[in-house]
């Protein structure tokens, strides 16, 4: 079987439904998107036989489950200049940012404070829990996402000592120690919110089948949605792997917005220090899954004031999470190509042909 949720084998593929343009169709710019998009997922289709390579043609077989990857740096010819030249993507990912009015900034004031505040830390002027104290005193006079920002930081004060320890060795001691304590308070510092490990969870018997993390929304004491998805890995870890992570990221964003008719998932990808968000959303005969910004944490005291650079950037994601709702009609479903097809399929060029995995999450890497 080529596609799920639609079921269409790969006998069949030439009769895979085309999109509906009789309903409303997405325009930047004066240019139709949609028609855009509809004529390289047909060609992805029709040509699919070409792209059992996930090293260069993720976009293509993303595009044959109706999603649209729009990264930050696109001037690798994915997706071929006729149909869409790297131009007109950069300017379709500006418009989305734009609507969904992603580009936040905090406020001067708190900046300088969160900056005295670390730099005290820093230089050993305050120990960690006056520094935690003032975090904490701070951000409780802060509505979110403010205070959601604050608290990040204040969870990863912690974690950051001025110590000669080995590099990172574990996914387990980068989940715990930097990426729980950011995305907990970014995205589950309500009371409704519940953020946690995925991967240690009985019930996921297959690990092709449950995400590193995730943060989950409840109502009513009970389990409503999922929300947020994550992918980590070392630095150590080889392009293909992370290639695997990032397609399976698309596909439980994908499969979560079909089950509970979200209007947008946020997912990440981290590799060592640096971490890569995105956003799935839909658009008129699409999902467009679009990079959003990529942030490094600090990995020990010293450098610690280098988060100060992502201030704008986590106050933009943490105002992001709080628009994630429910819509009010139940959504197109687009057929889904299965990640076992991926695997089946997956064709590793040489190195010196190969496109890095820093194209899609690992601009952390330059």
């Amino acid at each position: 079987m080529l596609f799920s949720t639609g079921t269409f084998s790969s006998d069949a593929q030439h009769s895979f439904p085309g999109a509906d343009n009789t309903n409303s169709e997405w325009t930047v710019s004066d240019l139709n998107v949609t028609r855009k998009f509809n004529e390289f997922r047909d060609d992805a289709i029709k040509n699919s036989h070409k792209y059992g390579n996930l090293d260069q043609s993720f976009h293509q077989l993303l595009a044959m489950s109706s999603i649209f990857f729009i990264q930050r740096r696109n001037f690798y010819n994915n997706i071929p200049e006729h149909i869409m030249d790297p131009q007109i993507q950069q300017n379709t990912r500006t418009a989305l940012l734009d609507e969904l009015n992603f580009r936040r900034a905090l406020q001067p004031r708190d900046h300088g404070a969160i900056k005295a505040i670390l730099t005290e830390y820093r230089d050993g002027i305050k120990d960690i829990l006056d520094v935690r104290i003032g975090l904490l005193t701070m951000a409780k006079s802060k509505p979110e996402p403010e205070r959601n920002v604050l608290l990040a930081i204040e969870g990863l004060i912690p974690t950051l000592k001025d110590l000669d320890l080995p590099c990172l060795s574990s996914e387990n001691h980068l989940t715990a120690g930097y990426i729980h304590p950011v995305i907990q308070h970014l995205f589950a510092h309500n009371l409704s919110h519940f953020a946690q490990c995925a991967n240690i969870l009985p019930r996921f018997e297959c690990a092709d089948k449950r995400p590193d993390y995730f943060v989950q929304k409840f109502e009513h004491y009970q389990y409503a949605s999922t929300f947020c998805f994550g992918e980590i890995k070392l630095d150590t870890a080889n392009d293909m792997s992370c290639m695997n992570d990032f397609y399976r990221l698309a596909l439980f964003a994908k499969t979560e917005m079909d089950t509970s008719h979200l209007n947008a998932v946020i997912c990440f990808q981290t590799i060592g220090l640096s971490t890569t968000f995105y956003i799935m959303t839909r658009k008129p005969n699409m999902l467009v899954f679009v990079e959003l910004v990529t942030i490094v944490l600090p990995s020990n005291k010293p450098s610690i004031l280098s988060i100060l650079g992502y201030l704008d950037d986590l106050h933009s994601l943490a105002t992001l999470h709080m628009s994630l709702e429910r819509t009010r009609q139940v959504p197109l479903k687009y057929p889904t190509l299965p990640f076992d097809y991926v695997q089946s399929n997956i064709k590793t060029l040489p190195r010196k042909r190969r496109m890095s995995h820093g194209a899609i999450a690992s601009t952390s890497k330059h």
